[in-house]
């Protein structure tokens, strides 16, 4: 093995101590990669656990999502529908303050002129015929006359209806 040289007992204690370090280092580092092995393994099974939990937590928020958009939908229709209903009864609500203003305006020209029907009323008052005269002279009088109501009881008829609408209205114009 040595060709000529013989090695000496320091060579051989040297190389001897050289080869035990050798062998030292490469357990050292063979336990050094086997406890990095055992640390990569761990990070990976630790990466894999936390891999699932997102993938759980991303899929519950995805579902929660999905959850809250149809709700969110739910709402938005329910707010329109509450809006159309709202606009509707705005629509109704100023079609009858329409209706009221013109009949305030009708009303105010009546209350102008209020004079003019107690006038109206008292000359229909004044030209009625009372019921003391003999009905039968009555019957016979109107049956024969005529006038543009067509007989007398029409026309009494009619002034009547008037006088209770010009009643009722000098009593509404009265309350206002």
């Amino acid at each position: 093995m040595f060709s000529g040289h013989s090695p000496t007992k320091t060579n051989i204690e040297q190389a001897n101590k050289h080869i035990q370090m050798l062998c030292d280092r490469i357990n050292k580092l063979e336990h050094d990669n086997k406890i990095l092995a055992d640390e990569l393994v761990k990070k990976q099974d630790e990466l894999q656990r936390r891999d699932k939990e997102f993938q759980v937590l991303f899929s519950n928020s995805s579902v929660q999502k999905d959850s809250e958009l149809s709700k969110l939908r739910q709402q938005v229709l329910s707010l329109s529908k509450d809006k159309a209903d709202v606009q509707s009864n705005s629509d109704k609500k100023d079609s009858i303050i329409q209706r009221l203003r013109n009949e305030n305006t009708i009303l105010r020209r009546l209350h102008q002129h209020k004079n003019a029907f107690l006038d109206i009323l008292n000359i229909i008052d004044n030209t009625q015929p009372t019921d003391d005269l003999n009905t039968s002279s009555v019957n016979e009088k109107s049956h024969h006359s005529k006038t543009h109501f067509g007989n007398n009881t029409r026309q009494r008829q009619a002034s009547n209806s008037f006088r209770v609408w010009s009643i009722d209205y000098i009593y509404y114009v009265q309350v206002l």
